[in-house]
């Protein structure tokens, strides 16, 4: 699938509305089989937070992929810590690939003509 000028104008919409990058990974646990896989604005990665404690990140949670075990929110392949890494890892790098996009649809645009 191609990408075309009106997807780079939505995308660009989309990395400006959101919530700014650098975005992370972090899990949470707890005694009563709580879980999560969460993505957050601060620099977590590798931190496990209990949900009822002091550190528990709400204010900084971007998205859950994972939510309770077994599964409230989560995906049926079992992808959830995928899922947030690639999702971390576009937000922080979408301005490049968005920059990116632009040179390759000018060019495409220039062969054309």
């Amino acid at each position: 699938m191609a990408v075309t000028s009106d997807d780079l104008v939505a995308l660009t919409e989309l990395e400006t509305g959101a919530s700014a990058a650098p975005w992370h990974v972090a899990f949470g646990t707890d005694g009563a089989c709580m879980s999560s896989c969460l993505i957050v604005k601060n620099p977590t990665r590798g931190r496990i937070f209990e949900p009822l404690d002091n550190e528990w990140p709400s204010d900084d949670v971007v998205a859950a992929c994972l939510w309770q075990n077994p599964d409230i929110v989560g995906p049926d392949d079992r992808r959830s810590d995928a899922n947030a890494r690639l999702m971390a890892m576009v937000r922080n790098h979408l301005p490049e690939l968005l920059r990116l996009a632009r040179i390759g649809l000018a060019h495409e645009s220039e062969k054309s003509d």
